[in-house]
């Protein structure tokens, strides 16, 4: 045996020649790992492809780009956007509140509620109704001009119940709570994908009534400008903020 020092044969625990312990550079790495090969290369070609199949799924399952209710509203970030806004929402006094409070101390002896309720789609079959209509063009994506539409519904506390899809459009729908001034109503919003730019149309029908005192304008007038708000803060990635109706 040859020292691991000097090189002198003959050396055993000690070197004769230089007196030197042969252990002395024996450590913790001494002994090396013992490594299976093919349970290497499985696990290493295993996580190659998990890396590959989640970027060709993220991929594939771009919501921003896509036109589908559906598909925008299922995706995590999307759905985690239009919570924060519902909770923001701040729904206020509606006609059937008052309506409701009238019939239970009314000595009159039938339900107001439920006759404006009968009544009112007697007077949109006779055209007696109020039709607005308001659009706007924005240079996004379908996707994230879908849930920005979709976070102010919820901000504005509207549900919506009426949902129908085509392959470059979809149409939403929602009904309108009455007012101290005005009936119940319904808004249609359709948003479409153009070349190069998303297009969305609002469109507010009140029953009952041929004049609404600019409370259809008002609304879709400040629903537009919150979709503006919400698609800047998606894009600088700010959370929703809430916008009062005037």
């Amino acid at each position: 045996m040859f020292c691991v020092h000097c090189g002198a044969d003959g050396a055993a625990r000690f070197c004769a020649a230089c007196g030197k312990n042969q252990t002395d550079l024996a450590g913790p790495f001494d002994t090396p790992e013992v490594v299976d090969l093919d349970v290497a290369l499985t696990h290493s070609i295993e996580t190659s492809d998990a890396i590959v199949d989640a970027i060709l799924v993220d991929d594939a399952s771009d919501w921003t780009k896509s036109i589908q209710y559906q598909t925008v509203l299922n995706h995590p970030v999307a759905r985690n956007r239009i919570t924060a806004s519902a909770k923001k929402s701040q729904p206020g006094v509606t006609g059937e509140d008052l309506l409701e409070v009238f019939d239970a101390v009314s000595p009159i002896g039938f339900s107001l509620a439920k006759f404006t309720k009968a009544i009112l789609p007697i007077y949109d079959k006779l055209g007696i109704k109020t039709d607005r209509q308001a659009q706007s063009i924005f240079d996004a994506v379908p996707g994230r001009l879908m849930l920005a539409t979709l976070c102010t519904i919820a901000s504005k506390a509207l549900v919506i119940d009426q949902v129908h899809q085509g392959p470059d459009q979809c149409s939403l729908s929602a009904e309108l709570p009455s007012g101290l001034i005005t009936n119940r109503g319904r808004i249609h919003i359709l948003i479409e994908v153009c070349e190069g730019y998303s297009r969305i149309t609002l469109n507010t029908t009140i029953s009952g009534q041929l004049y609404d005192w600019g409370k259809s304008t008002r609304l879709m007038t400040d629903m537009l400008a919150e979709i503006h708000s919400d698609l800047t803060d998606q894009l600088s990635g700010h959370s929703p903020r809430y916008r009062r109706i005037a």
